[in-house]
Parts: C-alpha cells; sequence; structure tokens
C-alpha cells in the first residue's frame, strides 16, 4: 500500500510528517523506517538551520531558574531540561531553554548558566547591586526598642521560640516580617545568637519597605518594577547598612548553612 503525505523539517535536521512517529528520523537521509512502514523524501536542498529568529539584545535579570526582560515585560521560566540539539545550529554560545519556547542567548560566556551565577556569587568581592536609599533611618534599631541607653551587648535578652516581648512584636507586624525573613538572617550568616538574627530581619524589612516606597514614586520604570518584585524575598541588597548597625556578619556558603 503506497500512502502520499506531507512531511517537513523545522531544522533541517528533525522530521514531521502526518505520516507517523518519526522522531528517529533525520532529514538528510531522505529515508527512514518507522514500526510499520518506510517513508521515502527527497533529501535535496535540504541543510540544517536555527529554527529561532532573534527578537532583539537587551538587558535581563537572570538567576538559575527564572529570567525577566523588563524591556519586552516578560517573565520566563528556565526550563530543567537543557537540549543542546535544538540550537546545535544556531550559533550561539550560552543558549538558555525557557518553558514557554523561547531561547536567550547570553553573550561574551562559554559557561553554563549554573556555572557562570556561581563563579558570580563566589567572587570575594562579589559585586553587589546598587540600591541606596534616599531617605536611610537614621535611629539604631536597639535604641528605639529599649531606649536610648540600650547597646548590642547591653539589652534586654527576649524570647526567641516563640517571641512573646510586645516591642518586637509591634516591629514584625508594622514590616511584615514572616518567619522565613528571620531564618534567612539565621541560616545565611554567621551570627552569634538568633536575637541578633531577628533584629537583623526587621531592619532589613524596614529599609526593604522604605525602598519600595522610593522606588514607586518613579512610576513607569519596568526595571524599578523588577527590584521591587525581588524585593519580596530576603536579599543581600542590604548586607552593608545591616553590618554597620549590628556588626560584620560572615556569609555562609555551601555545608556552613544552619538550620
Amino acid at each position: 500500500m503506497l500512502e502520499v503525505g506531507e512531511i517537513a523539517t523545522p531544522d533541517g535536521d528533525r522530521v514531521i510528517t502526518s505520516l507517523g512517529d518519526t522522531a528517529n528520523c533525520k532529514a538528510a537521509t531522505g529515508e527512514c523506517e518507522i514500526y510499520d512502514a518506510r517513508i521515502v523524501w527527497s533529501s535535496e536542498k535540504i541543510t540544517k538551520f536555527c529554527k529561532y529568529s532573534k527578537v532583539e539584545t537587551t538587558e535581563a535579570f537572570v538567576t538559575k531558574t527564572k529570567i525577566a526582560i523588563p524591556s519586552l515585560q516578560m517573565a520566563l521560566e528556565i526550563k530543567q531540561d537543557q537540549n543542546e540539539t535544538h540550537t546545535e545550529n544556531c550559533g550561539l554560545r550560552m543558549a538558555v531553554m525557557t518553558n514557554n519556547g523561547f531561547v536567550i542567548s547570553i553573550t561574551n560566556h562559554k559557561q553554563s548558566l549554573s556555572e557562570l551565577i556561581d563563579s558570580v556569587e563566589n567572587k570575594k568581592t562579589r559585586r553587589k547591586r546598587s540600591l541606596q536609599l534616599k531617605n536611610r533611618p537614621s535611629d539604631l534599631l536597639i535604641q528605639r526598642l529599649y531606649g536610648p541607653n540600650a547597646t548590642l551587648s547591653s539589652y534586654p535578652m527576649f524570647s526567641y521560640d516563640p517571641i512573646t516581648d510586645p516591642r518586637i512584636l509591634h516591629e514584625i507586624r508594622r514590616y511584615d516580617i514572616a518567619l522565613s525573613h528571620i531564618r534567612y538572617q539565621w541560616e545565611n550568616f554567621d551570627l552569634p545568637d538568633k536575637q541578633i538574627a531577628v533584629l537583623r530581619a526587621i531592619r532589613e524589612g524596614e529599609y526593604r519597605k522604605q525602598l519600595i516606597r522610593e522606588l514607586r514614586e518613579d512610576v513607569g520604570n519596568l526595571k524599578n518594577a523588577v527590584t521591587i518584585k525581588q524585593l519580596e524575598q530576603p536579599s543581600h541588597h542590604f548586607d552593608g547598612y545591616l553590618n554597620e548597625e549590628f556588626g560584620a556578619a560572615r556569609a555562609l556558603v555551601g555545608s556552613e548553612k544552619r538550620e
């Protein structure tokens, strides 16, 4: 029995047809055997090509799982399975595939995305995002809580689990501090006790709220919109400010991180 159908190739390599499953067929061969038939086509002038077309070159904010592109007003999730064969004909150095079919090419880098991010994070002089508060609080948190004579070495030690001090609870509610914010400070920094983790989390929440207010004053700035979204989670944005007030705290890495 002879059946005629249409055949196409999305990249000059793979084959798509209504005649059957051609997942293991190659366009350039001109023929392929499937489970119940032999498919034959003309392979003349078939060459491999990149199935993706360039949209534009722009700035993006990248993590190991997500990509935000302010100029296109897009937020993309990085695909778990990065199949390099899909982009092998595109001449891209670092190509990152997203779940909705886009490919993001990061120029001037030959590393994988994870290697690139790790190399930046592990640099001793890691470049921090330049987020500066216009109106930084001038008072010390410990003195706002316990009076002008209170210091970090001399203040009423409050219970941590659970927190019952009404002054601490007031600040937690005031700045929308969640347990995850406190846990972030304790797990990621070499702190002397959990009370300091609570105080740092409160101050970080205060900085976060203040910065969001300032960023929202610049209506329509897409970069600010992305930054505001990032500020929903604890981050390293305010490490410098926190170290000035509570003393330098070394960031824990790898197995050093605590629970």
